[in-house]
């Protein structure tokens, strides 16, 4: 029954009782449907975690299945560390991102019946990580008049750093001429080396995920004097 009051007049009124009955069958199974997606992300490596979501609706409820996997491998055997944030498996958590967290996620959900079809969604996440130098330069370099020299910027990063040298606050490619160049590796060929070339020497890498640099003290020598 209801019950309906009147506050202005402080009167207080109530229905008779109603009967309800539910009739019929049962309700039928209603086939899963995916409502909150994963959705692509790019992460930093280190960062403590990084959240997909796939949220789903069916009936009846308890009978909703959610599986995750990992470039069409299982998550449990993908070889990565994560965690499910609720019991019915709906949000992934990747902890302590790195690069082998990159790759395609996908969920599949379905009634434990097997009565309707499984339905999926997947998303792609990719990892980044910031230049890291493999190897140091010595503070101080020295260089012979007339020689050609190489100094190292071995450098790795995801995505591929983009490199650039300078020398003391110029980029080496407005230096003019064809003595300067990049190799493939990174490092800076200087060819017939100048006494004026004495300078400050840094390599910059950087990405999307963040920079570094590295440098060294040039000093130029001659075996002979100069006049």
């Amino acid at each position: 029954r209801a019950t309906a009051t009147n506050t202005q007049l402080g009167k207080e009124e109530v229905s008779a009782f109603i009967r309800l009955s539910v009739v019929g069958e049962p309700p039928s199974e209603v086939a899963p449907q995916i409502i909150i997606k994963p959705r692509d992300m790019r992460v930093e490596k280190g960062q403590a975690s990084a959240v997909l979501q796939c949220i789903a609706n069916a009936s009846p409820l308890h009978a909703l299945e959610t599986l995750w996997l990992k470039d069409d491998i299982m998550i449990e055997q993908a070889g990565i560390d994560y965690s499910f944030d609720d019991p019915w498996n709906r949000t992934l958590s990747l902890l302590s991102t790195n690069t082998t967290h990159s790759g395609k996620y996908t969920c599949q959900v379905r009634l434990r019946s097997g009565g309707l079809p499984m339905v999926m969604e997947s998303a792609d996440v990719y990892v980044l990580e910031k230049p890291t130098f493999l190897t140091n330069m010595r503070i101080e370099t020295l260089g012979e008049y007339g020689s050609t020299l190489s100094l190292p910027c071995e450098v790795v990063g995801v995505p591929k750093p983009n490199i650039v040298w300078f020398r003391n606050t110029d980029r080496v490619e407005t230096l003019g001429g064809d003595r300067f160049s990049v190799a493939e590796d990174g490092s800076l060929v200087v060819k017939r080396v100048r006494m004026e070339d004495s300078g400050m020497f840094q390599c910059l890498a950087a990405n999307e995920a963040g920079e570094g640099s590295i440098y060294t003290w040039l000093k130029v020598k001659s075996r002979c004097r100069l006049v």
